[in-house]
């Protein structure tokens, strides 16, 4: 790994889905990089994502200069079938 970067802005549970603010007015976030300094030499995987904790969208960027092996739980994904379906229940709306 070169390097790691993770961002989460948190969001209400109820719908609509607002931005939770801090009392300046900005967006309330979850950030954390590590490496992020240093020379960024490989690909560039990127995912973003609705979370449920904490509640909000994400984002995963991981850079790496050799292979990336990413697990994800299935039994916690929501299949496109069914997100095609029920758009209102599985997306984000601000």
């Amino acid at each position: 790994m070169e390097a790691i970067d993770i961002e989460v802005e948190l969001l209400t549970k109820t719908k609509p889905h607002e931005h939770i603010h801090q009392k300046d007015g900005s967006k309330c976030k979850i950030h954390k990089n590590w490496n992020i300094s240093s020379g960024r030499d490989g690909y560039n995987y990127e995912i973003f994502s609705a979370i449920d904790w904490p509640f909000g969208s994400s984002s995963l960027s991981i850079v790496a200069g050799g292979g990336v092996t990413i697990e994800i739980e299935p039994n916690y994904c929501v299949p496109l079938n069914q997100y095609i379906l029920n758009t209102s229940k599985y997306s984000l709306s601000y």
